[in-house]
């Protein structure tokens, strides 16, 4: 009984790892996803350095007709956090461009 039980959870395993493995795959189907999966790697690989300018704090602008909007700061921030900041504003307007058509596959 228990050698069946063995071979159950065993294959299940299998199964289950199986349609996982497939899921992820099917994630990055598109020519623009593959485009982003790299360039994001490509982020992945650079130094933190590079990135002390991406500040995620903002503060308020005044226009000069007055109207009231929110900009990022300028102010330099640890190359790790810059890193974060960077890759997250990638991916958000390369969705953001695909949600509007503009990224054609």
């Amino acid at each position: 009984m228990i050698s069946n039980l063995i071979k159950f959870s065993k294959s299940f395993k299998l199964d289950f790892d199986h349609r996982f493995e497939n899921k992820i795959i099917s994630i990055f189907e598109k020519r623009s996803d593959f485009k982003l999966k790299n360039t994001l790697k490509r982020i992945q690989k650079t130094p933190d350095k590079n990135f002390k300018s991406s500040n995620p704090a903002t503060e308020k602008g005044k226009t000069r007709s007055g109207v009231i909007y929110e900009k990022r700061k300028t102010a330099p921030v640890k190359g790790s956090l810059g890193k974060k900041t960077y890759k997250s504003d990638v991916t958000k307007y390369h969705r953001a461009h695909q949600r509007m058509g503009l990224i054609k596959d």
